[in-house]
Formats: structure tokens, C-alpha cells, sequence
């Protein structure tokens, strides 16, 4: 069933520098498999941001590696995706925030920037 109810989020993570590479995997599975629990909901992209030192400690963390996340769900997911985030042991904190317009893709906004500086010279 296709939902027009869709709507895009941006998610910010912050998870375990210790955690291992397929754990962040497995946690995207469990966020994908969340978000299409109520209609065609996707992840439209994963950028590691990279590991940065906390502001202040998180559970004696001093560092963390930083996610950002790009999200089509349906509004009624995001409860459940939340759960998902607060009962990670590998998050140690994490932001959602609802965007007005869809995210450009990166790839797409770097051929564009490139494009233009070819046309100035």
C-alpha cells in the first residue's frame, strides 16, 4: 500500500567509537525494516560525518562517530524509529529533525559545483 503521507527527515547520530562497522549496519537494517513497517518509508542516504570528541562526556564516551542520516517515512513511523534509536546499545545520542523539501543528493550538488567552475573559466 503506497502512502502520500510521506514526508522527509534528517537525522543526526552519534554512535559508540568503539562500535564495529557491521553493527552500524545491522542498526540501518532495523531503521529501514521500522520505516517501511507503515508504508514505502526508505533511507536515502548515509553520510559518516566522522569520529569527533564530544562536548562532553556520554556514558564515559569521550569520542563518537558521527552519522547523518536522510529519511522518506511515513509520520506515523516515527515513534517506532525512535524506539529503535533510544534501544541501540551503539547510539549514544541521536536528532531527528523534519526537513521542509526534499535533500539534494550530495553527488548531484558536487557535479553542480563543479559544473559551475567550469563555466566561470
Amino acid at each position: 500500500m503506497k502512502s502520500n503521507k510521506l514526508k522527509f527527515y534528517e537525522c543526526m547520530l552519534i554512535v559508540d567509537s568503539q562500535a564495529k562497522e557491521e553493527d552500524v549496519e545491522k542498526l540501518m537494517g532495523k531503521i529501514e525494516k521500522t520505516i517501511k513497517k507503515h508504508g514505502e518509508g526508505k533511507i536515502n542516504e548515509v553520510r559518516k560525518v566522522g569520529l569527533k570528541k564530544l562536548a562532553y562526556p556520554i556514558g564515559h564516551k569521550r569520542e563518537g562517530i558521527y552519522y547523518l542520516v536522510n529519511l522518506e517515512i511515513d509520520p506515523v513511523s516515527i515513534k517506532e524509529y525512535e524506539e529503535v534509536m533510544k534501544l541501540s546499545n551503539i547510539v549514544l545520542r541521536f536528532l531527528t529533525k523534519k526537513k521542509t523539501a526534499s535533500i539534494p543528493n550530495l553527488e548531484t550538488t558536487e557535479e553542480k559545483k563543479e559544473e559551475m567552475k567550469e563555466e566561470q573559466r
